[in-house]
């Protein structure tokens, strides 16, 4: 049942990462002349730069969703402090 749940979850976050780099890009990348990307481009990037950062897991034992709540509140926190700096621009 865990392991359901993980996919679901992973699949989930990344669509919001998604929807998330749309948002980023059109705030901060488009005022600077780039043109905009659409949902599909913006998963394709997500998806590249968390291959290319991934760190694995530091042997700790953690509880299985741990790591599930702390990718969902890094993204959220990344949307809102963006959102919170575009409004102040």
């Amino acid at each position: 049942m865990k392991l359901i749940i993980s996919l679901i979850f992973i699949f989930i976050m990344i669509l919001l990462r998604g929807f998330v780099l749309v948002d980023l890009w059109e705030w901060f990348i488009v005022p600077l002349g780039l043109i905009r990307i659409g949902f599909f481009h913006a998963l394709g990037i997500s998806i590249l730069v968390a291959l290319l950062t991934y760190e694995g897991t530091d042997g700790s034992k953690k509880e299985w969703y741990e790591p599930l709540v702390k990718s969902l509140a890094i993204t959220l926190f990344s949307w809102w402090f963006g959102y919170i700096y575009f409004i102040l621009m």
